[in-house]
């Protein structure tokens, strides 16, 4: 996919479904979309964000759509990395058709997909932590299997910014963390993984975003969600324009021959 014309810089967006949006979130709304319109408020070029992305992914999955298709003739490239997506396993095509969020035909009914592909789910979810609460479980079995799926993904982290890096095309991380980590009781910016992820990503010098730490001044966090991981509309919002005041930080030739609106 070539470039409308040179004087055009292109963002390439890959992450899962919080850059997707999901169903439930329309185009215009995505964080690529709010970034864009952010940016071209502060650049005289034309800026075009493409949104490589899909519903469960993890870093497996964007490293191997890169390798497969390319970078796009992109000028910069933002990795969407949310804190679930640290110790998630590669997504394969196994679960469509047996997962209600990866249906392989229309519901017969609306009522249907409410309750089959929304209700149900959230509530499994809540009673399965309230089972958990009530104690057991084998918690070592899980953490060695997260500490693998970690070391899988950090390795992907490596190969796949490698490669970006290697086309000389930089590249930044956009750290997006779960819900409960910025708002309510139970706020914490601490994940037993987070540490480790940080640790390979300053040794690669990629610029992070981490909103586990840096959530932006505003709305209190939790209006901003949808659910445990992703963003409403106006957290899209708030999201895309803190990403924006970064990228300006952190990407110096972002707007073309360094010129911005606030310097005319």
């Amino acid at each position: 996919m070539t470039k409308p014309d040179s004087t055009f810089t292109r963002l390439l967006f890959v992450g899962d479904s919080v850059t997707w949006g999901g169903v439930l979130t329309d185009q215009s709304d995505t964080i690529p979309a709010e970034a864009e319109r952010s940016l071209e408020g502060q650049c005289y070029n034309p800026i075009e964000a493409l949104n490589a992305s899909a519903g469960s992914w993890g870093i497996g999955n964007a490293r191997a759509y890169i390798e497969k298709y390319g970078l796009f003739e992109s000028d910069v490239i933002v990795l969407q990395i949310g804190t679930h997506d640290l110790t998630q396993p590669k997504s394969t095509s196994d679960v469509v058709g047996r997962h209600p969020s990866f249906p392989n035909e229309n519901p017969t009914l609306a009522i249907e997909e409410l309750a089959t592909r929304y209700l149900w789910p959230r509530l499994r979810s809540y009673l399965s932590h309230l089972g958990r609460g009530q104690g057991g479980g084998q918690s070592g079995d899980t953490d060695a299997i997260s500490e693998g799926h970690l070391a899988q993904n950090l390795d992907h982290l490596r190969e796949m910014v490698g490669r970006i890096q290697s086309e000389q095309i930089p590249v930044v991380i956009l750290h997006t963390p779960n819900r409960n980590e910025v708002a309510g009781p139970s706020v914490s910016d601490a994940s037993p993984y987070r540490q480790q992820f940080l640790h390979v990503t300053d040794s690669m010098r990629v610029p992070v975003l981490n909103l586990a730490r840096d959530w932006p001044e505003g709305p209190p966090p939790g209006v901003l969600y949808r659910d445990y991981v992703h963003l409403n509309e106006r957290g899209n919002a708030v999201v895309a324009d803190t990403l924006q005041h970064f990228l300006m930080r952190n990407v110096p030739d972002l707007c073309d021959d360094g010129k911005k609106r606030e310097e005319s």
